[in-house]
């Protein structure tokens, strides 16, 4: 079992291999440490594309909120009179 105390990962991957004077790392390990880091920055972007786009739905519906205040703002400024000829009655079709 290597220690990773002081030494860390790389200083394992690259130490003295055997007794005949080879240093460095199999192609096998450099493999597997390529694809736990690729695996790892892959997950780390998804949630920081996820994140991403969630940080724009407050903004949107803010907008959304004071757009409609605003419509709503405008009909209540009109005027509203019952007994104008327009208001109740039956209604007829023009044709």
């Amino acid at each position: 079992m290597p220690e990773f105390s002081r030494r860390g990962l790389w200083r394992w991957l690259l130490k003295r291999r055997g007794g005949n004077g080879q240093h460095g790392a199999t192609l096998v390990e450099l493999v597997m440490t390529i694809v736990i880091i690729s695996v790892a920055i892959a997950g780390v972007v998804g949630a920081f594309s996820l994140i991403a786009g969630r940080s724009a739905d407050p903004l949107n519906q803010t907008r959304a909120v004071a757009l409609a205040q605003l419509y709503i703002d405008e009909i209540l400024a009109r005027r509203f009179a019952e007994a104008s000829p327009n208001g109740g009655g039956a209604v007829t079709s023009a044709e």
